[in-house]
């Protein structure tokens, strides 16, 4: 159903007065406004084809690694790195998907004079940098916190450059940081990026890396493989239980929830056309994996 100007401009102007009353972020607001009345999202389902994927593992295994020293130096202690599946947003997807404000890094990259984008999440650089009273919520990036990290950031981007020597040879021109990703006119708002999530799991930080790859640089590099695919979202559901509001209420860390269904029990696969195959759960090269059934 379609808002009427009416019910947006009566939105708006109960926005302008929970702004007064100081309830609510305005940046916040406007991204609720933006999920309630715009149209859905069209780039959210596509992903990198196979093909692309298997040409960027070498390159993305590469800069794990030396991200890997890199944290492991600065923080001290064990650090994991963990890649999550690769995503194509658009510019202006990329800024609304991290919020603002944010940490932001982006690089000139020669010769194809492409602007890649570094993105840390505010409770990595928060939880590594601790500067003033952690207890004092504020809703700004604290600057001084991301420039101390200066020389960690400074490494990340010589690595991540040298992990593509085998590929091309590339070298950074400039680097911008910024809480605004479009305060920068490096993008047009539609132009895609595909998208690399590092999952940093450490005991001081924890958080995620996402560096953005202009679709057109990897055009240039890979034109034969750097196709994209539209992709359906698949859940799979291991078990459900009824409890009372009560029990909900008191959940604690470390409480164990047990369910209707039994560990030899099928798990559901759930499409958007519904629950459309019955498996069995278990493991595929250290991952979970399920083998199919029919119902």
């Amino acid at each position: 159903m379609e808002a009427t100007n009416e019910e947006i401009q009566e939105t708006l102007q109960d926005q302008a007065q929970t702004e007064a009353d100081g309830f609510i972020d305005s940046q916040m607001m406007e991204a609720m406004l933006q999920e309630t009345f715009s149209e859905p999202n069209q780039t959210s389902r596509l992903f990198p084809s196979a093909k692309l994927q298997m040409a960027l593992h070498e390159i993305l295994e590469d800069t794990v690694q030396r991200f890997t020293s890199e944290w492991e130096s600065y923080l001290q202690e064990k650090v994991r790195l963990q890649t999550k599946v690769a995503q194509v947003r658009t510019f202006q997807e990329l800024q609304d998907a991290m919020g603002y404000p944010a940490y932001y890094s982006v690089l000139q990259v020669e010769p194809y004079h492409s602007w890649w984008v570094f993105h840390l999440d505010r409770s990595l650089v928060e939880g590594v940098v601790p500067i003033g009273n952690s207890s004092v919520q504020t809703s700004a990036p604290d600057p001084r916190k991301y420039l101390k990290l200066g020389p960690l950031l400074l490494e990340c981007f010589r690595h991540m450059i040298a992990s593509w020597h085998s590929i091309v040879e590339l070298s950074t021109k400039s680097v911008a940081h910024m809480a605004r990703l479009t305060d920068l006119n490096v993008a047009a708002a539609e132009d895609l990026f595909v998208c690399q999530i590092l999952e940093v799991q450490g005991e001081k930080a924890s958080g995620k890396i996402t560096i953005g790859l202009p679709y057109a640089f990897l055009l240039n590099v890979f034109p034969e493989n750097a196709s994209l695919e539209e992709r359906s979202e698949v859940k799979i559901v291991l078990g459900s239980t009824q409890i009372s509001e009560e029990t909900l209420n008191a959940f604690r860390e470390g409480q164990h929830l047990g369910l209707e269904q039994g560990p030899s029990d099928p798990v559901q696969v759930m499409t958007p056309e519904g629950i459309t195959f019955l498996g069995k759960l278990g493991q595929l090269r250290q991952h979970y994996a399920i083998k199919l059934k029919e119902q």
